[in-house]
């Protein structure tokens, strides 16, 4: 199974689960909830007995890892002051760039699939619309700890690109 796949799978486990309960319970999935957990076991299992999960890029002065099976790169404490978009994989999951010194958030490539969004302790001070029009994946962001005094209305909305 495709990392695409997977993401895809977990998506649509995701909806599968939340939209028939609040409390998730494999029992009460529907069928393709079911079918996506187990091709997904059924794909780790064989990856980690082939000992390969694909390596993918990391931006240099980054650390990167997977866990469970999600790309997590971690920049965090590394003096930045951008986000490093050279050599940021597009299956990244997880994005830490806490505690660095970011002052603006660029645009992010298209197609993307970052979730979550960790830049807190920078010294951002607005958030802007263009800084996220490509994040259609992004379901958490963490801005704590910066000087935000502007944020345009719509920096979140979803954009048809």
């Amino acid at each position: 199974m495709e990392e695409c796949e997977i993401f895809y799978c977990y998506f649509l486990l995701q909806m599968d689960v939340t939209s028939f309960d609040t409390k998730p319970n494999m029992w009460k999935l529907g069928a393709v909830g079911r079918l996506c957990i187990i091709a997904s076991l059924l794909t780790l299992g064989a990856e980690l007995v082939s000992g390969t999960l694909p390596e993918l890029e990391c931006p240099e002065d980054c650390d990167c890892l997977y866990f469970r099976i999600n790309w997590v790169t971690d920049c965090s404490e590394s003096n930045f002051t951008e986000i490093p978009h050279e050599g940021l994989s597009q299956n990244v999951y997880v994005l830490n760039m806490n505690s660095n010194n970011v002052t603006e958030v660029q645009r992010f490539p298209e197609d993307i699939k970052l979730r979550r969004l960790q830049l807190a302790d920078n010294l951002l001070t607005k958030l802007s619309r263009e800084s996220f029009a490509g994040l259609s994946y992004l379901l958490d962001a963490d801005f704590s700890g910066n000087r935000i005094t502007h944020v345009d209305p719509d920096a979140f909305r979803l954009v048809a690109v």
